[in-house]
C-alpha cells in the first residue's frame, strides 16, 4: 500500500505548491495533476510507462482540436507553445498541460534552480530538463468540459510572455554539448 502525506504550502503560487509536494516525495517517480482535473487521472498510467521504459520525464500533450476546450483556450494554448518553443528553443509540444510525470532521480536537482512560482513553472522546469539533455515522451491526452474560470487569459498570457522573456535572458541552465536528446511522441 502506497503512503500518501499532505504537504502544507503557506506560500501563494502554482509552481511553489507542485515544487513543495515534489522535495517532499520520497518515491523514484513524482508527478502532477492539476487540481481541476480537466485530464482525468487515467492519462498518469501512460506517463509512468514511458518513464518506466526509458524516458526521463513525460508530459501530457493536448489534442489541438480538443472540443472540450473552448476557441479562445485552444488558440491561447497554440499559440503560447509555439511562442515558447521559439524564445527559448524547447521542443515540446505542450509547455502546460496539466500532468507531468519525472524520475525523481532527474527533477530533484534542477527543483532548486527553478526560480517560477506561479503558471509559468511548467515552463521553466520543461526549459531546465531541455538543457539538461533529460528525455522527454509526450503522451497525448483528452480534456474534459470544466467549469468556467476566473483566471485571466490576458493577464495570464501576459506574464507568460514576460517570464519568457526573462528566463531567454537569463543564464541559469548552460546548454550542454552534443546532439539534442529527441522526444518521444506516443498516441499521435
Amino acid at each position: 500500500m502506497a503512503n500518501h502525506r499532505l504537504v502544507r504550502n503557506a506560500e501563494p503560487g502554482k509552481g511553489r505548491a507542485i515544487a513543495a509536494g515534489m522535495l517532499a516525495a520520497t518515491g523514484d517517480y513524482i508527478g502532477f495533476i492539476d487540481a481541476d482535473l480537466e485530464i482525468d487521472a487515467e492519462f498518469i498510467v501512460p506517463l509512468f510507462e514511458a518513464v518506466r521504459h526509458g524516458a526521463d520525464f513525460a508530459i501530457g500533450v493536448k489534442a489541438p482540436g480538443d472540443q472540450a476546450r473552448s476557441m479562445h483556450r485552444r488558440i491561447a494554448t497554440i499559440g503560447y507553445n509555439a511562442l515558447v518553443r521559439k524564445l527559448l528553443g524547447t521542443p515540446y509540444r505542450d509547455h502546460q498541460a496539466g500532468v507531468k510525470l519525472f524520475r525523481a532521480s532527474c527533477i530533484r536537482p534542477l527543483l532548486p534552480r527553478i526560480q517560477s512560482t506561479g503558471w509559468f513553472w511548467d515552463s521553466e522546469v520543461l526549459f531546465a530538463l531541455h538543457r539538461a539533455r533529460a528525455r522527454c515522451a509526450e503522451v497525448r491526452v483528452q480534456t474534459t468540459e470544466q467549469r468556467t474560470t476566473n483566471v485571466s487569459f490576458l493577464r495570464v498570457s501576459s506574464e507568460l510572455f514576460v517570464s519568457a522573456l526573462r528566463l531567454r535572458l537569463a543564464r541559469r541552465y548552460p546548454r550542454y554539448p552534443g546532439v539534442p536528446v529527441p522526444v518521444i511522441r506516443t498516441n499521435g
